[in-house]
């Protein structure tokens, strides 16, 4: 009869390591923000002065040499003072975010039917941080069109991954099985 606590826990401890190998990462949110140069090449883009400020998603790590990551999901607003003058935003059909994996640094892309924005970080760029060399935001709705510098750029976390449901579910289905066992073994104990 002891052999059955001994083998409910070696049970419980497999399933608990099972449940917590398998369980898949769930996404981190970070914030993103930055400042625009105050004037551009061309002079015609309107965004001179400007900032942008959002947040994005990101299901993996770090992104390697080789490696493009898409963002999870992406909501960013470029700024003259406080009124928003163009958006990037992963629900809006035509808007796209990654981060590309380079020697020598990584570029976080986004992209509208309009406006581009690049953004140069160190490599290995698992959404925190901050530029490495000035990024640039290019925009080419009609009728004007222009390149400007990003002159400060900033990522930083606002929240941390969450467990999976699964993880959680095998963890009490876990904690039952030992708990069942622990009162098979009262119960024994006590008609003896």
């Amino acid at each position: 009869m002891k052999l059955v606590p001994i083998l409910a826990s070696i049970v419980t401890g497999f399933a608990m390591l099972a449940t917590f190998g398998s369980a898949s990462a769930s996404a981190t949110e970070f914030n993103l923000s930055g400042t625009l140069a105050p004037t551009d090449f061309a002079d015609t883009t309107g965004l001179a002065g400007g900032s942008f400020d959002g947040t994005f998603s990101l299901t993996g790590g770090a992104v390697s040499a080789t490696s493009t990551e898409f963002l999870s999901s992406f909501s960013i607003n470029l700024l003259i003072g406080n009124t928003i003058v163009d958006t990037f935003n992963s629900n809006n059909p035509g808007n796209s975010g990654s981060i590309v994996g380079n020697s020598g640094y990584d570029q976080l892309l986004l992209q509208n039917t309009d406006t581009g924005l690049q953004l140069l970080f160190p490599t290995n760029f698992d959404g925190t941080g901050s530029l490495t060399t000035n990024g640039s935001i290019f925009y080419s709705s009609s009728p004007s069109s222009g390149l400007l510098l990003v002159t400060s750029a900033t990522s930083s976390p606002i929240s941390q991954s969450v467990p999976e449901p699964s993880m959680i579910a095998g963890t009490i289905a876990a904690g039952a099985a030992l708990m069942m066992a622990r009162l098979k073994k009262q119960k024994a104990f006590q008609a003896a």
